[in-house]
C-alpha cells in the first residue's frame, strides 16, 4: 500500500522589501491625513468667524446705507429719543420725516458683543443684530457724523491677541445724507374752539375744546399742555394732537378733568420740550 504524498505549506507571502515599501506609503499617507486634519481643526474656528463676519457685514450694508440716505439729521453720539417713543441712546442716531410727515428714527448701538439696529416709526421695533455675538469676541464701533459712517472692528481671538491685525477684520458703511438743511421747528399760531366756556358745578366744562396747532419746518409730534386745577388736576396734564407736518388737531374732551373758574394757558410740546409757553388761553367761567 502506497501512502499518500504529503503537501507541504505554501510558500507564498510578502518579501521583506515588499513589507518595507509599503510600511513606508503607509507612514506617508497616514501622516499627510493626520496633517490636513490637524490644519482644519485649527482653521475651522477662524473660517467660521470670517464667514460670520461677512454675513455681518452685509446686514450692516443693507441697513446703513438707506438709513444715511434718507437722514436729514445724524446724531453722534446718541441719547434716548424721547420723541419716538423712548427709542434708546446709542453710538449713532439718524433721523427723518417720510412723505407722510411721519418721523422715522434709526439708532445703532453696542450691546456688550452685539451691534444693534433699532428703527421706530410711531414704536420702538425690536433692535436686529448686526454683528457678532460670540462668547470671546472683541468689538469695537467707531461712529462718524458727516457723512454718517459706522466702522465696526471685531476680534475672534482674546483681548490680549487683539493686538495683532491677523486676528481682527474691519468693516466700514458709509453713505452720504440727502443734503437738505433741517429748518428747526417753529410754531405759526394756535388756535382753540371755543376759545371760552363755562363749568358745571361737577368741573365739567360746557363742551369740548378743539384744537389747531400750526407748524413750520422739521416737525414730527405735538402735545399740548394745560392745567384744569380742579380736584386730581391740579398738575399739568397733556393732550396728544394729530395730522401734520404743519397743521395738528386735538380736543380737550369737556368731561376728563375736573376744571376750576378762571383762564387755562395752553402750551405747546414738540418732542419732549415746551416749544412755546402761553401759547394761547382757554377761558373758563
Amino acid at each position: 500500500m502506497t501512502a499518500a504524498p504529503s503537501q507541504g505549506r505554501s510558500e507564498g507571502g510578502f518579501t521583506l522589501p515588499e513589507l518595507l515599501i509599503a510600511i513606508t506609503l503607509l507612514g506617508l499617507i497616514v501622516g499627510a491625513i493626520t496633517a490636513s486634519l490637524i490644519l482644519g481643526i485649527k482653521t475651522t474656528d477662524g473660517t467660521a468667524f470670517r464667514l460670520s463676519a461677512s454675513h455681518d457685514a452685509q446686514l450692516l450694508s443693507l441697513y446703513f446705507p438707506s438709513d444715511a440716505q434718507n437722514a436729514t439729521t445724524t446724531t453722534v453720539p446718541a441719547a434716548a429719543d424721547t420723541t419716538c417713543s423712548g427709542a434708546p441712546g446709542g453710538l449713532l442716531r439718524l433721523q427723518w420725516v417720510g412723505v407722510s410727515g411721519a418721523q422715522y428714527t434709526s439708532v445703532y448701538r453696542l450691546e456688550g458683543t452685539t451691534v444693534r439696529r433699532y428703527f421706530c416709526d410711531s414704536t420702538v421695533n425690536s433692535g436686529l443684530p448686526l454683528a457678532l455675538d460670540v462668547t470671546h469676541d472683541v468689538i469695537t464701533v467707531t461712529p462718524a457724523a458727516s457723512p454718517p459712517a459706522l466702522a465696526v472692528s471685531v476680534c475672534a481671538a482674546s483681548p490680549a491677541q487683539c493686538t495683532s491685525l491677523a486676528n481682527q477684520l474691519t468693516f466700514t458703511s458709509t453713505a452720504n445724507t440727502r443734503g437738505t438743511t433741517n429748518t428747526p421747528c417753529t410754531l405759526v399760531s394756535a388756535s382753540l374752539s371755543p376759545t371760552s366756556t363755562s363749568h358745571t358745578g361737577g368741573g365739567a366744562l360746557g363742551s369740548d375744546i378743539g384744537v389747531t396747532v400750526v407748524t413750520s419746518g422739521l416737525c414730527f409730534s405735538m402735545t399740548i399742555s394745560y392745567t384744569p386745577g380742579g380736584a386730581g388736576s391740579t398738575s399739568p396734564q397733556t393732550s396728544t394732537l394729530i395730522g401734520g407736518p404743519t397743521t395738528w388737531t386735538g380736543t380737550i374732551g369737556k368731561s376728563i378733568y375736573s376744571w376750576t373758574a378762571g383762564p387755562k394757558p395752553i402750551d405747546v410740546i414738540f418732542g419732549g420740550a415746551v416749544l412755546l409757553a402761553n401759547a394761547t388761553t382757554l377761558t373758563v367761567t
